[in-house]
């Protein structure tokens, strides 16, 4: 079976493949307009030496630097191509002045994202992202290419991926999988009700009401030109939500033969999947606003994947829904957690002097499969991990907890954004908690 598994990988190479030529132009393009606003904001004036007006030199020079990219961006495109080998990887060639042959073991596959940038969306155009597990630059980015192409590729390479999978797996090998098929749609995040959570998220609403005291107390001292300040204040609060809000917009979930897909954004539009087997922790997230309509937030650690400041969501599974809602969609990649029937375990009393304002919060649970623990009281979060996922564990003890008997258990998982910690335990229920830890990965650790 397994020859058979791997004569089909070898039967699946293809000849080398280029973007669509178009690639050059929409590189230039897209530069243009940053262009024409920074030459009219740094306020070149040629007003003296050429009879034209500011803006019109402003294009000018916008459009000399795109027919510069645009021919560096030529040259990069007929160096770049793409194809699969007799091993069934993904291997791209590029590089202008020094040769790159890269190979990305679709073995290691973390994302497969299809990101579309507002200009190259309007002709029709996406930039497919690729990324694999791995040390330093893991990450491979195609553009351009039509709609339907790169749909057609990401389901290829998504399909490879679960290909070669169970051809590694001894206990379930078979013939390849069929192409990518959309399946049932889960979740879909209203407009109305995302622009409401934004504005009563926590940090939102502190800083509207900082920007508030601030401008009302310069007022008070200053006059009403310090009325001008609002402008400046109040826009890092609106420019969080309007990024948020570009990111998040037309937010769907459905569900597809490897794993979850996820599709958004207003200006750009992005689409990735998530693995279920990649995924490491999950997370709902409660501010205070929130909870009068049972809203959370979830967001996911999956194994792999890089820590990309510049993108907002990557680590989001749904970016506001009902927590009922967010719990069916949650079981889909990580199967058999039901917070309704277990037993939380809270801090003691003493753990007041500790964490005087969210002791009554903090509590650990233990199931067969998962670990959850509980913090926060304006922001309330819960994670969860699954036993097999917890690569180690350990617990501390400071001054301070050691005085109160108290101790904190860490559940340490693939980097990510989810922090698995029980705060602020009695010290005689922390040893054993770390000891059945310990004999759940040895069991998970056995099973594999």
């Amino acid at each position: 079976m397994l020859a058979e598994g791997n004569a089909s990988l070898h039967s699946l190479a293809t000849v080398p493949q280029r973007t669509h030529p178009f690639t050059p132009l929409l590189t230039a393009v897209r530069v243009i307009p940053p262009l024409y606003i920074g030459v009219l904001v740094v306020g070149v004036d040629f007003s003296s030496r050429v009879p034209l007006p500011g803006f019109l030199i402003a294009g000018f020079i916008a459009i000399a630097a795109a027919l510069v990219v645009a021919a560096i961006s030529a040259v990069a495109w007929w160096r770049l191509t793409y194809y699969f080998d007799a091993d069934g990887d993904l291997r791209v060639n590029s590089g202008l002045l020094q040769r790159q042959v890269r190979r990305l073991q679709l073995s290691r596959l973390q994302s497969v994202d299809a990101v579309a940038p507002l200009i190259p969306r309007l002709f029709g155009f996406v930039e497919l992202r690729v990324e694999v597990a791995g040390s330093g630059d893991s990450r491979v980015v195609l553009r351009f290419l039509r709609r339907d192409e790169a749909t057609k590729l990401q389901e290829e390479i998504l399909s490879r991926h679960a290909q070669q999978e169970s051809v590694a797996s001894a206990d379930e090998v078979g013939p390849a999988l069929a192409p990518l098929a959309t399946g049932d749609l889960l979740a879909t995040v209203p407009t109305g009700r995302l622009l409401i959570s934004l504005l009563l998220r926590t940090s939102t609403v502190a800083l509207f009401i900082f920007t508030a005291l601030f401008v009302a107390m310069t007022v008070a001292f200053q006059g009403w030109a310090a009325l001008v300040l609002a402008l400046i204040t109040g826009g890092v609060p609106l420019f969080a939500i309007v990024r948020e809000f570009l990111t998040y917009s037309d937010f769907t979930v459905t569900r597809s033969r490897q794993g979850l897909r996820l599709r958004s954004g207003l200006l750009q539009t992005q689409s990735r999947t998530v693995p279920a087997g990649r995924v490491q922790a999950a997370e709902f997230i409660a501010p205070l606003l929130w909870r009068r309509f049972d809203w959370v937030r979830v967001q996911l650690t999956v194994a792999g994947t890089q820590s990309e400041g510049s993108e907002v969501g990557r680590t989001v599974l749904l970016p506001v829904a009902p927590r009922a809602q967010a719990m069916s969609v949650l079981a889909e990649v990580m199967p058999g957690l039901n917070l309704d029937d277990i037993a939380w375990v809270c801090a003691p009393p003493g753990a007041r002097w500790r964490a005087p304002v969210q002791w009554k919060f903090l509590a650990f649970a233990e199931t067969a499969k998962y670990i959850v623990t509980r913090s926060g009281r304006i922001t309330r979060r819960m994670a969860f991990a699954s036993h097999d996922r917890v690569q180690s564990v350990g617990m501390s003890e400071g001054l301070w907890q050691r005085r109160l008997g108290l101790a904190s258990v860490e559940f340490h998982i693939a980097p990510g954004p989810i922090n698995i910690t029980s705060w602020h335990m009695d010290l005689a229920q922390a040893r054993p908690l770390v000891n059945r830890e310990i004999a759940c990965m040895l069991l998970a650790a056995r099973a594999v």
